[in-house]
């Protein structure tokens, strides 16, 4: 099985590829266009949104959280309140892709951002 056949079976695993003599004859815009269509059709595109928004937005608020934490311009009680936040958010990411350690890890992100609001409020 030639290596094009290969790789467009993992991105249309429910489609018929064509023959394995008209392959060749197809340009890069044809397979980008399948590719595209079958993402689109596979219903991927809310849960992939979904992912994202929990993944970039908890990195966003952890990356806002350790600027007002080493800045130490009194902002401690917001920084850990985004370390909550930002620690709630990738745990739900991380469990809905299965990724168990980084889940773990969130847990004790999110009891370390709950001991810093106790401790600074």
């Amino acid at each position: 099985m030639p290596p094009s056949k290969v790789c467009l079976s993992m991105f249309l695993p429910k489609y018929d590829i064509p023959n394995l003599g008209d392959y060749r004859q197809m340009n890069i815009y044809q397979y980008i266009i399948i590719v595209k269509f079958n993402f689109l059709e596979a219903d991927m595109f809310p849960k992939l949104t979904q992912n994202l928004i929990l993944e970039w937005f908890g990195v966003l608020t952890a990356i806002l959280y350790s600027m007002l934490i080493a800045f130490n311009i009194g902002a401690e009680f917001l920084g850990f309140l985004l370390l909550l936040i930002s620690a709630i958010s990738i745990a739900i990411w991380a469990y809905r892709n299965k990724f168990r350690g980084i889940l773990l890890l969130q847990v004790f992100y999110a009891s370390a951002g709950l001991i810093g609001m106790f401790r600074w409020f």
